[in-house]
């Protein structure tokens, strides 16, 4: 579509996600009506864009369309691939699952731009994936409304985890003091001189220790305790990758009670390089720093930038 059917398709979003679970159906419809002719004034043309299908999130509806507009994602024009990748992506269903379009109605009371049921035998089990259209007219996308079944609906499955990094040398560690340093920090490093300028946290003597990284390549994260004591220490034991998010496990240390302890100052740290294409993630990566404990030490949520000057 061109410029004009996306400014349609926003003024719809308004419409759909926001003014219509405000009103009864007959106001909401008559106030889709109303905006839906403004947008068609804009357009120059007449497209169908609401009342839609109440409960869809529409801000991603949205995104989705204006992505098949672009020539992207092209499978969303079909309702059983829909509910085959869809299906597979959030309901918990396998690649091997038998998926079958049972029934296919033009409009029905819940979408009136189109609604096909796809039965889906997974485990035993038959259950209905309810596709919806929530747009009218030629190159409008479907995406699944919710799943039926006489047994409910398998949850979707978390992806598997992936050890990326993983040491022994810190085994039998463990943290005495009880509170941890006020100025313990844990960071993620895309960019050696970016970090440096927009983070003090760490002290620029520390974070140095990672300054010959290859940043082009590799990614760091950094976990930095504070100010010690002298057998005060931090490593990092191990990283795990799980589809959108990383756990970084750290181990602490410190004295145990009665142990003779130095009284120099220290500022111990630790750094574990990885593959940047763990992090070079579309919509980003969760970064997540826990001690031995589970104790969340920090978090962080990364985007890389692939237009480095």
């Amino acid at each position: 579509m061109q410029r004009n059917s996306k400014i349609t398709y926003i003024l719809a979003a308004l419409i759909l996600a926001g003014t219509l679970q405000a009103m009864p159906d007959k106001a909401a419809a008559q106030q889709a009506g109303a905006v839906g002719v403004a947008a068609a004034a804009v357009a120059g043309h007449k497209p169908d864009v609401g009342p839609g299908v109440e409960g869809l999130d529409y801000a991603n509806v949205i995104k989705w369309q204006q992505a098949v507009d672009a020539g992207r994602e092209q499978w969303r024009l079909d309702p059983l691939a829909v509910a085959k990748r869809e299906g597979q992506a959030y309901y918990g269903f396998a690649a091997a699952d038998t998926f079958t379009v049972v029934r296919t109605r033009d409009s029905s009371p819940l979408a009136r731009h189109g609604q096909v049921g796809v039965e889906v035998r997974h485990a035993d089990r038959v259950y209905t994936m309810i596709i919806v259209r929530p747009f009218g007219g030629g190159g409008a996308i479907w995406t699944t409304y919710k799943v039926e079944g006489k047994e409910e609906a398998p949850a979707p499955q978390p992806p598997a985890s992936k050890v990326i990094f993983r040491t022994g040398k810190y085994r039998g560690w463990d943290w005495h003091k009880g509170a941890y340093p006020a100025d313990m920090a844990m960071a993620v490093v895309t960019d050696y001189e970016r970090q440096l300028a927009a983070d003090k946290r760490i002290p620029e003597a520390v974070l140095a220790r990672a300054k010959d990284v290859d940043y082009g390549a590799k990614v760091v994260l950094f976990a930095y305790l504070g100010s010690g004591g002298g057998a005060d220490a931090i490593g990092i034991e191990s990283v795990t990758a799980a589809g959108n998010r990383l756990t970084v496990h750290v181990r602490t240390r410190s004295a145990k009670p009665g142990e003779m302890e130095t009284m120099i100052a220290t500022t111990p740290a630790d750094f574990v390089a990885i593959d940047r294409r763990y992090v070079d993630v579309w919509g980003g990566v969760a970064v997540t720093f826990v001690d031995q404990h589970g104790k969340v030490l920090g978090k962080t949520r990364v985007s890389v930038n692939h237009h480095r000057g």
